[in-house]
């Protein structure tokens, strides 16, 4: 039978940025469209032809899995439920497309071991392309932040957004899991607005906040910071309002969604 063990990464990272308890109510169609591109990119990544699977059958056991799992989500939940139901659905379609293979478990530990040896000798080609491979795996994770950010709640910023935007990822209860510093609640958004003209928005409405240049970039800051330095007052940065655009025009690994990106870091209202 098949196992979970070819679950697409991503998926796993992306359960780890569960909705936070400032987000919109989670309803049965969040919790599908959230969660279906990973699954089928975890079961896509399975060593079919060492299985005897054709993907023709994968598809249609899919197909019958899934529709008997959706019916087991609730039209509405509670936000703190929402990761519990991502997992669960997961789990469901695993079990259904594993219930409708019957193979030795002999045969899937071989084929395990042979998709890891094919993945070891992927990733020793990827230290001849870093470039590649950072290109590839930051748009891989820029894709499961975008699925986190859509069920984001940003009504309550304290800071003005820029008009044309679009949201990129938003963690309001601080990225201290990720960057292990202290930090602020962090929303980031993307325009393809030119750079001057985001600086221009954000000069005009933070009169009070110094301004720092930076490489391919300019941050407002609510403190003043002497000599401030991005990297040696990281943990100032993580930890004090600001504004930070960036020009990413020319950037191989952006976010294809803008070219000008804002981060924007915050206090949440009381």
């Amino acid at each position: 039978m098949l196992t979970r063990t070819w679950h697409f990464a991503l998926f796993t990272i992306f359960l780890c940025l569960s909705l936070p308890t400032n987000s919109k109510n989670i309803t049965k169609a969040d919790v599908i469209k959230t969660s279906l591109p990973f699954i089928k990119q975890s079961l896509n990544a399975a060593p079919l032809e060492c299985l005897g699977i054709s993907k023709s059958q994968l598809d249609s056991t899919f197909e019958q899995a899934n529709q008997t799992c959706q019916s087991n989500i609730p039209q509405s939940m509670p936000q703190h439920e929402f990761e519990q139901q991502l997992d669960q659905f997961s789990n469901c379609i695993s079990a259904g497309v594993q219930q409708a293979f019957d193979i030795p478990d002999e045969q899937v530990q071989q084929c395990v071991d042979l998709a890891e040896l094919r993945d070891s000798e992927f990733v020793e080609s990827d230290y001849d392309d870093p470039k590649a491979y950072l290109e590839r795996m930051t748009g891989k994770l820029n894709d499961a932040l975008i699925q986190h950010a859509q069920l984001s709640d940003t009504t309550n910023i304290p800071f003005p957004l820029y008009p044309n935007h679009k949201v990129i990822s938003h963690f309001p209860d601080g990225m201290g899991n990720l960057s292990n510093e202290k930090s602020l609640p962090v929303l980031v958004i993307a325009s393809n607005d030119s750079f001057d003209d985001v600086v221009t928005f954000y000069q005009k409405h933070l009169t009070s906040f110094p301004r720092y240049n930076v490489n391919d970039g300019v941050i407002f800051m609510e403190e003043e910071v002497p000599n401030f330095d991005l990297l040696r007052h990281f943990s100032v940065y993580t930890s004090t309002p600001h504004v930070m655009i960036e020009d990413m025009r020319d950037s191989p690994i952006a976010n294809k969604v803008g070219g000008t990106k804002v981060e924007i870091s915050y206090r949440k209202k009381n």
